[in-house]
């Protein structure tokens, strides 16, 4: 055995390790079907990696009341539940106009932000649609992140926000089993 294939096969064991660990960690994390609210952070060098349930609930930058948010790994970018979604320039830049709801009060709030890009989401079985980018705050557990939304109507949806991989990227892993595991339920 060469001593290349030797160091290839001791980095191979070493991330296996990593990832069963990181399994187990969040395994650990529940104990009789309810999560330890005091463990959701592993360790992963210099930044710490959230542990997050398939439903979390969030506080958004301009938003005087908490959203439940769908943790959703399949999904390249996170949405936003906007209602009267108006488009405008303001200093020759694209701007949004749009309504945030509470859905147990109704409730809701505008929010005027730059539009940050614009994203062709292709939809199966439908037309594909062109919908604006925003970037808000988000604070989700303890760590608060400018995060970019599309924002579209999802009344449809039990969740008013749609996390995708853009946002979970380095920061979290998630146990599909679990919810609100870095947030308090309501």
């Amino acid at each position: 055995m060469s001593e290349a294939y030797s160091n290839k096969m001791i980095q191979l064991r070493t991330l296996g390790l990593l990832v069963m660990l990181s399994v187990l960690v969040a395994c650990a994390f529940s104990f009789r079907g309810q999560a330890v609210q005091s463990h959701t952070r592993v360790s992963a060098g210099p930044a710490a990696i959230q542990v997050l349930g398939s439903i979390e609930e969030v506080h958004l930058g301009g938003v005087d009341f908490p959203l439940d948010a769908r943790v959703d790994t399949g999904a390249d970018l996170s949405s936003l539940d906007a209602r009267n979604i108006q488009e405008f320039t303001k200093d020759n830049k694209p701007w949004v106009c749009f309504q945030v709801c509470n859905r147990q009060s109704g409730h809701s709030v505008e929010i005027k932000l730059p539009v940050t890009g614009f994203v062709k989401i292709k939809r199966h079985g439908q037309e594909s649609q062109c919908r604006p980018v925003v970037t808000l705050p988000m604070m989700l557990g303890d760590k608060k992140v400018n995060t970019d939304f599309t924002l579209v109507n999802r009344s449809n949806f039990r969740q008013p926000i749609l996390i995708g991989r853009s946002y979970l990227d380095g920061r979290a892993l998630v146990d599909v089993s679990q919810k609100y595991l870095a947030s308090a339920p309501r």
